[in-house]
C-alpha cells in the first residue's frame, strides 16, 4: 500500500506548488494585455523603438513581480504549501518545486509578457517557439531523466525550471535582437 500512497503523495506536493504559477498568469495578463495595446499602436504609428521601451517595461514589471513572488516562496516555501496540507511527503514534495522552479518563476513572467508585447507588435513567431522549447525542455527532459536514467524529482523539476527560464530567455533575445523591427520602419 505504501508504493501506490507515496507517488500520490509525490504527485499531489507537485500539484500544490505548481498551481501557484497558474495564479501568476492572471497577474501578468493585466500586464500583458495593455502592452498588447500600447505597443501596437507605437508600431502601427512606426514608433517602434518607443513600443520596444514599453516591453522592456512591461517584461521588467512582470519579472519582477513574478521572481518576487517565486524567490519568497523558494526561501519558505511553507507559506505556501502549508496552506494545503501537513502531510510530510506531500510537502516536502511541494517545497522542493518552489526552491527548484520558483527562483526561474521571473523569466516565465518576463516571456510572458514579452508574448503579450509580441502580439502587439505583430510578430508572435519567437514567443510561440519559445513556448514550443519550453514545452520540449520540460516534458521531454522530465520523461528522460526520470525514465531514461531513473533520477528522482529534483531532476524533473530541474527540467521545468530549466524550460521556463529558455521560454522567458528565448522570448526576451528575440526582442533584444530586433523581432519587432522586421519590416517596420524605425521611428
Amino acid at each position: 500500500m505504501l508504493k501506490i500512497l507515496l507517488p500520490r503523495r509525490l504527485l499531489a506536493g507537485y500539484g500544490i506548488a505548481a498551481r501557484l504559477e497558474f495564479l501568476l498568469i492572471p497577474m501578468v495578463f493585466g500586464i500583458g494585455a495593455a502592452m498588447t495595446a500600447i505597443v501596437g499602436t507605437n508600431v502601427g504609428a512606426g514608433r517602434v523603438a518607443r513600443a520596444e521601451q514599453v516591453g522592456w517595461t512591461g517584461g521588467a514589471l512582470a519579472a519582477v513581480l513574478t521572481g518576487s513572488i517565486g524567490l519568497l516562496l523558494a526561501v519558505a516555501p511553507g507559506l505556501w504549501v502549508g496552506l494545503f496540507t501537513d502531510d510530510a511527503e506531500t510537502f516536502s514534495a511541494g517545497a522542493r518545486f518552489l526552491q527548484i522552479v520558483g527562483p526561474v518563476f521571473l523569466f516565465q513572467g518576463l516571456g510572458l509578457a514579452l508574448y503579450f508585447g509580441s502580439q502587439g507588435a505583430g510578430f508572435i513567431q519567437w514567443p510561440v517557439f519559445a513556448a514550443l522549447v519550453r514545452f520540449v525542455v520540460a516534458i521531454g527532459g522530465a520523461s528522460l531523466v526520470a525514465y531514461g536514467f531513473g533520477m528522482g524529482l529534483d531532476a524533473v523539476y530541474a527540467c521545468i525550471a530549466a524550460g521556463m527560464l529558455l521560454f522567458g530567455a528565448i522570448t526576451a533575445s528575440a526582442l533584444r535582437l530586433g523581432a519587432w523591427r522586421r519590416g517596420v520602419p524605425a521611428g
